[in-house]
């Protein structure tokens, strides 16, 4: 059992390292889907730090309002800025994950998002009264 364990470590290392020695990629969005999810080209990308209200699937009239708001507000702080692909703590719908500096913060202080930490290869779950009240 230690041995796997160690091995297990060993291997996730050699993950991180690999992982550190590619050099970051940025891209530009070319299309905002919604509050916290850009795209470039094909590439979706989830923007990380922060959760925005959805607008696909809301669960209450306020939701969406708030998300649109979002989507608005995501589209002039990403106009011709750089997002730098990052690896995605977990599953993501097939999304990239991407960080824009200050981006995160922006949104959460302007009441159009709020915190989201991916850690450990988790996402936590947006409590359903986050924007229906």
């Amino acid at each position: 059992m230690k041995s796997l364990f160690l091995a297990g470590v060993g291997a996730g290392l050699i993950v991180a390292a690999i992982s550190a020695n590619v050099p970051a990629r940025t891209v530009t969005a070319d299309r905002i889907l919604d509050g916290d999810t850009a795209a470039a080209g094909g590439l979706r990308i989830r923007l990380t730090g922060y959760d925005a209200p959805e607008i696909f699937h809301p669960r209450c009239p306020a939701e969406l309002a708030l998300g649109l708001r979002a989507k608005a507000r995501a589209a002039v702080l990403l106009h011709d800025a750089q997002i730098t692909i990052v690896p995605c703590a977990g599953w993501n719908y097939g999304r990239a994950c991407g960080t824009v500096p200050g981006l995160a913060a922006t949104m959460i202080r302007e009441g159009l998002a709020i915190p989201y930490d991916c850690r450990n290869s988790h996402c936590p779950h947006t409590p359903a009264n986050a924007w229906c009240h």
